[in-house]
């Protein structure tokens, strides 16, 4: 810690036993943004794969906890490793720049209905479907491929997108949601 603290890194002690160390961190990096103004808010989560399996399910269930929760984000939160990156796509369509280059992403992808069934309707990938009903226990959209530089989605609930890295250098998802409005999303390293 001491090394941190002697960078300029704010050291919180939260004495919380109820919150994860990742609740922890939004709830501090939203009083940070909510104090300067910053809004949305965006968080790239480095590692937020890796580890143990049951910690792997509880990053997937930050992303959705977030989304319904102002005090812990008011953005996105994506979840990168060295192999993949994924994040939430909203209710609605969905547009994902997402092009296959040295230095970007691989051709891998999943749709992943976490907590209720979904109805989706993909463009740009090698097996789209139309209005197809994708649920635990019965179809899931995995392992299929990019086949256009801008991947859309139309879901009927929030579903886990998820893309294999060559090397994370960008990400624009844009979701056009029940109100209408876009929001476009720049990721970049």
């Amino acid at each position: 810690m001491n090394y941190y603290a002697a960078r300029g890194t704010a050291l919180i002690k939260d004495p919380d036993q109820y919150s994860t160390d990742v609740t922890k961190c939004l709830k501090a990096i939203q009083l940070w943004a909510s104090k300067t103004n910053v809004s949305p808010l965006h968080v790239v989560v480095l590692g937020g794969m890796g580890g143990r399996f049951d910690q792997g399910f509880s990053q997937i269930q930050h992303l959705y906890t977030a989304t319904q929760d102002e005090s812990l984000l008011n953005g996105r939160i994506y979840l990168v490793n060295p192999e993949s990156i994924c994040f939430l796509l909203s209710k609605g369509r969905n547009k994902i720049w997402a092009p296959c280059l040295p230095g970007g992403f691989g051709p891998n992808v999943g749709i992943i209905p976490v907590g209720h069934p979904a109805t989706i309707s993909t463009q740009g990938l090698e097996w789209d479907v139309t209005d197809w009903h994708t649920e635990f226990g019965g179809q899931l959209s995995t392992s299929n491929h990019i086949k256009q530089d801008i991947v859309e989605v139309d879901t009927s609930e929030m579903v886990l997108f998820t893309m294999e890295t060559d090397r994370v250098t960008k990400v624009t998802a844009t979701t056009e949601g029940p109100t209408g409005k876009e929001n476009m999303v720049p990721l970049g390293f």
